[in-house]
C-alpha cells in the first residue's frame, strides 16, 4: 500500500519496534536509544515528546497498563512498568527460577491487570536472532504475571517466542513463533486449560509482534518473507549451523529489504486481511495497532511510524 493510503509519522530517532495507543488516542512507542515517546492525538504536526527512558537496553514491546502506565519489554531488563506521567521506570518481572531474562520481547495485558509476556530465547540475544532461528534452540517461553503474584511459566519449547495477544474473551493467549512462521495458542480456561496448540500456520513470512484488533481478530506483523537460505540453514547439519555464529548482528537487516506486511487473523486462525507496505522511508514492519480505521505500524530500523488507512 502506498500513496494516499499511507503516511509517515517522523520520530526523533530510529527503531520504534512496537506501538501502543492510549484511551485518549495518544500513540506511544520506544526508540532504539531507550527513549519512550508520545505522539499527541489529532496533532499530526506536533513533535513527539519524551515521556521516559529505558537505561541499559532498548524497548521492544509496548502495551498499555491502565490509563497512566505502559508495560515495556526490554530484553535483558525484563518486563518494566513505565509511568507515562512521571517518567518513572520500575521492574515488573526480571527473572524466573533465579535466572535473569535474556530476551524479554512482547506482552499483553488482561482486564484484571495480569501481564502475559514472552522470552524469545535463553541462548542468544535478540540482536542475534538469526543465529537462534538457524540453530532452532527452541528455548522461547511464555509467562504470566498476575497483579501482586509471582511469575508463572505457561509454555516453553517455543522456536523464538515473539508477539503476544489475548483472545477477546481472555480464555486463551496467542504467541508468535517466529522461526516456524506460525502463531500458537495457550488455553487459560475451560476443558483445554494448559493446552498448547497451533492457531495459525503457513503465514507469508516470519511473524513478529501481535496485537488484538477491535473486532476480535489478531493482527500479526510480518517483517519479511520466508528466506530460502535461512530455511536451508535450519535443516543443515549442526557443524554447518555453527558457522552462523560468526555472522555480525546487523546481518539481520538483510531480511528487512523489500516488502513488509501485517496480516489479520480471524477467530479460526485464517488470514482475513493483508496489508503490504513497500515504502522507501519505512522498513521492517515489526509491530502495529489498529485505531479508528488506521493501522499504526512500528519498525525495528526506520525513523518513523507508518500510518495506513484501513478504509475500503
Amino acid at each position: 500500500m502506498v500513496g494516499d493510503s499511507l503516511r509517515l509519522a517522523p520520530l526523533p530517532g530510529k527503531g520504534p519496534e512496537d506501538v501502543a495507543i492510549g484511551p485518549d488516542g495518544t500513540v506511544y512507542t520506544g526508540l532504539a536509544d531507550g527513549r519512550i515517546v508520545a505522539l499527541p492525538p489529532d496533532q499530526p504536526s506536533a513533535p513527539p515528546r519524551v515521556v521516559a527512558r529505558i537505561e541499559g537496553d532498548r524497548p521492544y514491546g509496548v502495551e498499555m497498563h491502565g490509563d497512566g502506565e505502559l508495560v515495556v519489554c526490554a530484553a535483558s531488563a525484563g518486563a518494566l512498568v513505565v509511568d507515562i506521567r512521571t517518567g518513572s521506570v520500575a521492574p515488573l518481572a526480571s527473572s524466573f527460577a533465579g535466572r535473569p531474562f535474556l530476551t524479554c520481547n512482547n506482552s499483553a495485558v488482561a482486564s484484571d491487570g495480569t501481564v502475559y509476556f514472552s522470552e524469545s530465547s535463553q541462548v542468544h540475544t535478540i540482536a542475534r536472532y538469526l543465529v537462534d532461528l538457524v540453530q532452532s534452540t527452541r528455548t522461547g517461553r511464555l509467562f504470566r504475571k498476575p497483579p501482586g503474584g509471582a511469575v508463572e511459566l505457561l509454555c516453553e519449547g517455543i522456536d523464538f517466542a515473539n508477539g503476544v495477544a489475548l483472545a477477546p474473551d481472555e480464555r486463551s493467549v496467542f504467541v508468535a513463533e517466529t522461526a516456524t512462521g506460525r502463531v500458537r495458542r495457550v488455553w487459560l480456561e475451560g476443558p483445554d486449560q494448559g493446552k498448547d496448540e497451533v492457531f495459525a500456520d503457513g503465514l507469508p513470512g516470519y511473524p513478529d509482534n501481535l496485537a488484538s484488533a477491535p473486532d476480535g481478530g489478531v493482527w500479526v506483523a510480518v517483517p519479511s518473507k520466508r528466506d530460502p537460505l535461512l530455511e536451508a540453514l535450519r535443516s543443515a547439519p549442526k557443524p554447518v549451523q555453527a558457522i552462523i555464529r560468526a555472522v555480525p548482528p546487523k546481518a539481520g537487516e538483510l531480511l528487512a529489504r523489500g516488502e513488509t506486511a501485517a496480516v489479520k487473523l480471524a477467530a479460526d486462525g485464517k488470514v482475513v486481511r493483508e496489508v503490504r507496505v513497500k515504502e522507501r522511508g519505512f522498513q521492517t514492519l515489526t509491530g502495529m495497532r489498529e485505531h479508528e480505521g488506521e493501522l499504526w505500524c512500528g519498525s525495528l530500523y526506520s525513523p518513523a511510524l507508518a500510518v495506513i488507512s484501513l478504509c475500503p
